[in-house]
């Protein structure tokens, strides 16, 4: 058995790597699909949401697993359903066979986020849990860049079917090595009831899940489902430009969270990144909408990039909510709001469907309607802005659990 800290960050940051992959996975085969099945942008979307609304279901019963009972454990039967999903895919031929992979896929998800933070806030306590955490998600977040890159590139050999095989074998492969780690957490004994009513009540936790779920959208709406399409029909790109300058976003997500979590730790304070990755968003998202078509591809790139490293400033929403909840609680905390995350991914992921193509006299994409649908998450990196002064600013270290009434209410 492998023991070391190091070894079992590791191992939880392979098992969100092939978590994130899956998911950017369907942004590779989204045309196959639509071509296969004859889907509509509307029908596509809801497809795709099926791993969201699974993944925003378990979260919270997910964060009560993990405060009972061995995160090892737990995250093994994830990554064996997670697998499991990959085939039945891999093996469809209906839309309803793909949506139920999806579902199982969405489900092993909702276990892999809590287990990566549970690992490093429980391994790297107080001010090097931001470090540990932006590690591991940026380790992670590596394979939403594999995902597009790797499977267009398999496109051009094999056809969909074939990749989502592949995907499963390598699955397989990494279960193996998570079945080495050992990282068993103490069980808890506070009453479940008390534990839900107390995460519930503290209205920080629901701004904070506000705050991730916002600034996440460029992942669900771009970089999971529609940055393909929107760079092929809209800006004119080759389909291997489009896979590659997708997979950027997590790119930049990974270099972003490394960079906010270790400058978050290091100057002692939460909310001043926060504040800065929703305007730096802002920012890169209008030069995303003004952009006329054919964009460059190296421009292009750049801005997908960017406007990852920028969102990945929600990375320091996780320990921040450690830090607001009592130890017995907190990953039930984080399951609240990682909930409201996927949720808000879920919708959004329709709604973004419905309003490039609300325009029902025309049926192509058209990219004043993708505009609408960027200037959605323009509006929603100024609520996230907002969202901050609400906060309470931490110092990076655990409050007090005693008045989780005002945990809301800005210290500053």
């Amino acid at each position: 058995m492998f023991s070391s800290k190091g070894l079992a960050c590791v191992a939880s940051a392979l098992f969100f790597f092939y978590s994130i992959a899956s998911l950017s996975f369907f942004n590779v085969i989204s045309q196959n699909l639509i071509g296969e099945f004859s889907l509509t942008p509307e029908k596509l979307g809801l497809l795709s949401s099926g791993y969201l609304y699974a993944n925003a279901l378990w979260l919270i019963p997910a964060g009560f697993l993990f405060d009972k009972f061995s995160t090892r454990q737990l995250m093994l039967g994830a990554m064996l359903t997670d697998v499991i999903g990959i085939f039945i895919m891999c093996l469809s031929h209906t839309t309803p066979e793909i949506f139920i992979g999806r579902i199982l896929c969405g489900s092993a998800s909702a276990f892999v986020l809590l287990g990566t933070v549970r690992t490093g806030v429980k391994l790297y306590p107080g001010k090097h849990a931001g470090k540990a955490i932006g590690f591991m998600i940026s380790f992670g977040v590596l394979g939403g860049s594999f995902g597009n890159s790797f499977f267009s590139l398999l496109e051009n050999y094999v056809n969909w079917h074939t990749s989502a095989l592949l995907f499963g074998v390598l699955g397989i492969l990494i279960f193996m090595f998570l079945f080495q780690m050992n990282t068993a957490m103490i069980q808890r004994t506070q009453p479940v009831l008390k534990n839900i009513v107390s995460i519930f009540k503290n209205p920080a936790n629901w701004l904070a899940g506000l705050y991730i779920g916002l600034m996440n959208l460029p992942v669900f709406i771009l970089a999971s489902l529609w940055g393909e399409i929107y760079l092929t029909k809209v800006q004119a790109l080759s389909a291997g430009e489009a896979a590659q300058i997708s997979g950027l976003i997590f790119f930049g997500v990974m270099i972003g969270s490394s960079f906010f979590g270790y400058a978050s730790d290091r100057m002692g304070r939460r909310k001043p990144l926060l504040w800065i990755g929703a305007v730096l968003s802002m920012a890169f998202m209008l030069l995303l909408i003004f952009a006329a078509p054919p964009l460059n591809p190296w421009y292009a790139g750049a801005l997908f990039l960017l406007i990852g490293f920028s969102i990945a400033s929600q990375v320091i929403i996780y320990p921040l909510i450690a830090e607001m909840n009592p130890t017995e609680v907190s990953s039930m905390a984080q399951g609240l709001a990682s909930t409201i995350n996927n949720l808000i991914g879920a919708v959004m992921q329709a709604v973004f469907g419905y309003i490039i193509m609300s325009d029902t006299h025309v049926q192509t994409y058209q990219r004043g309607m993708f505009n609408h649908g960027l200037t959605a998450l323009l509006l929603a990196f100024l609520c996230a802005f907002v969202i901050v002064f609400v906060l309470r600013e931490t110092f990076c270290r655990m409050l007090n659990p005693v008045g989780l009434h005002s945990l809301a209410k800005d210290a500053q």
